[in-house]
């Protein structure tokens, strides 16, 4: 997890929260979001190609996984960043008790 997206949890949660707490909740909103990006990529690749990125996935080789992305999901980025901002304002409204 990015230090950068602790920093981002930690600006819409409530004031006075310990840090610990923002970093546990940063934690699960991380899962979450790795959960909806990967829910929306996976939908645009075929059987054949979800079995393709999870050999690389498994192998641990970032730079291989992205140049996956980037030649089977043009676009990929746009979609990582909708769904953190939608994830962000689900954080901070839950947190707000709306």
């Amino acid at each position: 997890m990015a230090q950068d997206f602790v920093a981002r949890i930690a600006a819409v949660v409530p004031d006075g929260m310990s840090r610990e707490e923002v970093r546990e909740i940063a934690e699960l909103a991380w899962g979450e979001l790795e959960t909806r990006v990967g829910n929306r990529l996976s939908a645009r690749l075929t059987d054949a190609q979800l079995r393709e990125f999870e050999t690389i996935l498994d192998s641990d080789d970032e730079a291989a996984s992205v140049a996956f992305l980037d030649k089977n999901i043009p676009g990929h980025e746009k979609i990582t960043v909708e769904e953190m901002e939608k994830l962000l304002r689900d954080v901070g409204q839950r947190m707000r008790g709306e």
